[in-house]
């Protein structure tokens, strides 16, 4: 059997309310500007404000919704669309005929289910007399945003550095790879200095400035070094 509004729990506790429920946001909009009135809706949370009166609003730290002021019941949707668009004069996103589709009511349900969690929230808030914040956030009505993938990132090994006279500084690769003793490797291969002077495959130093598809490391000098890490930093 298809689901009905009419049936679900929380719209029940909405038909009965005199008032607008507490916290409720105001009417969202379709891609061409028109409001956007849910199935089953029978109060106006059309946004009074202008643009300028919202940025007003913002730079003096007032609300920057506020709502119609006919904020008791319609008896039925179809006297809040004429409540809107005669009074109010607006354009409502267009509605098909017929009975709702069973995804329509299963949306209006859930928009439903989260305006009366979140009225209940502001009402405890308001009879406790502390903030909403205390009763948890209106994330229930808020539009789920999907995250963008994100690229994934190279990571890249530092180029050897060098000293002066064209030597590797054992030093500075020993502090960047934070390594002060003979590593495992160096020990394990029984090689006498850690880093070796040449590239070692067994050397935990040398393996934080190999890039694994390079057959040999790319040595820089010191400044050569700096200026490829200040462009990889980019």
């Amino acid at each position: 059997m298809a689901p009905k509004l009419e049936n679900n729990e929380a719209y029940k506790v909405y038909q009965k309310l005199a008032n607008r429920p507490l916290g409720i946001p105001p009417f969202g909009t379709d891609k061409t500007g028109a409001f956007i009135v849910s199935s089953g809706e029978l109060f106006c949370r059309l946004d009074m404000l202008s643009e300028q009166e919202k940025y007003d609003a913002e730079l003096q730290g007032d609300p920057t919704v506020r709502l119609c002021l006919h904020d008791t019941r319609f008896s039925h949707t179809g006297n809040l669309r004429a409540h809107l668009t005669k009074g109010h004069k607006v354009k409502l996103s267009e509605v098909h005929k017929g009975a709702s589709t069973m995804q329509e009511v299963i949306d209006a349900g859930k928009f439903f289910e989260a305006t009366i969690a979140t009225h209940r929230r502001h009402t405890l808030a308001k009879l406790n007399n502390v903030e909403v914040e205390d009763y948890g956030e209106d994330e229930a009505l808020k539009t789920p945003q999907k995250e963008k993938p994100h690229a994934p990132v190279a990571i890249r090994r530092p180029a050897v550095p060098k000293k002066g006279d064209g030597s590797i500084n054992k030093a500075r690769m020993k502090a960047v790879a934070n390594i002060t003793h003979k590593c495992q490797g160096c020990k394990d291969s029984k090689e006498k200095l850690c880093p070796p002077t040449k590239h070692s495959d067994h050397c935990l130093v040398w393996d934080c400035f190999t890039n694994d598809e390079e057959e040999t490391p790319i040595v820089l000098s010191d400044t050569e070094s700096e200026l490829s890490q200040t462009f990889s930093d980019k």
